[in-house]
């Protein structure tokens, strides 16, 4: 049975939102299993290919501006443009492929997400698998070149935790806060780099497929329907629906990454750090005499 465009979508929007078995799926629209995942395959593709820009960081000024002086709202911090953290997306792989086993014993895709204080997205990178750390993930996203050519984000920088490293575009707490001042800069942090988990808590609450995991034939398959998630997401943000709907919000349980074992696996090191250090100590006084 050959389904329509508008048929295809429909289908596919069942299958994000509850992340079922092809053949329930396609069971609630009386149509086949190969049905269902070939309308998936291109309502994916499709999606991915039209919505070029839907998760990106402002290019205008103005916009920029804006997006800081969101950011400086929620706990006084300034000249933040983003929040990242990694999520585990579970997926069925065979389980030789240790590169995707996490440190829970399932197989997963962490996913690295940069997140707006509204919870949209504005980067992602979904190319390692769970056993790999947060900071590679960072170090291999091609992020740390778009903040060192230039930093077109205006000279802002990202929050993130301890997990890693320092360089003066990426803010993590202060290990061994010893002053009320560093203590106030942890709190600030705290307070804010939570508006990324909270955007995970609303994407696996609006997208069951993200939640409960995805069963699907290819590695290829899953990276493109948690991208497309992601999209779908923003698009969700931008035509003004936050998820309230979805019930009380919940944060990420995402597993507590500690600072990987050597610096190499770190995205900062020697002088990069060092002035990650003193960009974090202005931080500090900057957001304590304000």
């Amino acid at each position: 049975m050959a389904l329509t465009p508008r048929q295809q979508l429909l289908v596919s929007l069942r299958f994000y939102a509850t992340g079922a078995y092809l053949r329930l799926v396609g069971d609630g629209h009386g149509v086949s299993e190969a049905t269902v995942c070939l309308a998936i395959h291109r309502v994916t593709d499709a999606i991915i290919h039209r919505c070029p820009g839907v998760i990106t960081w402002p290019s205008d000024p103005a916009a920029l501006g804006r997006l800081k002086e969101d950011f400086r709202q929620v706990a006084g911090l300034p000249d933040i443009v983003g929040c990242i953290d990694g999520t585990h997306v579970r997926f069925t792989v065979p389980r030789e492929q240790r590169a995707y086993i996490n440190r829970k014993g399932f197989p997963s895709l962490n996913v690295m997400a940069v997140a707006a204080p509204d919870r949209s997205i504005v980067a992602l990178s979904v190319h390692c698998g769970g056993r790999v750390h947060d900071a590679r993930v960072l170090a291999t996203s091609g992020l740390p070149d778009y903040f060192r050519n230039g930093n077109p984000v205006m000279g802002g920088m990202m929050l993130g935790d301890s997990g890693y490293g320092l360089p003066p575009w990426l803010m993590t707490p202060i290990a061994d806060p010893t002053t009320a001042e560093e203590r106030a800069f942890n709190t600030a942090h705290a307070r804010t780099r939570v508006v990324v988990e909270n955007a995970f808590g609303v994407l696996k609450m609006r997208f069951g497929a993200l939640e409960f995991g995805l069963r699907l034939k290819s590695v290829a398959r899953c990276v493109a329907v948690i991208h497309t998630c992601f999209i779908l997401h923003n698009m969700c943000i931008k035509g003004g629906d936050f998820g309230e709907w979805l019930g009380p919000l919940r944060q990420d349980e995402g597993m507590v990454q500690e600072p990987a074992d050597g610096a190499a696996e770190l995205p900062a090191a020697g002088a990069e750090r060092r002035a990650g250090l003193v960009r974090r100590n202005d931080l500090v006084r900057l957001f304590v005499r304000h």
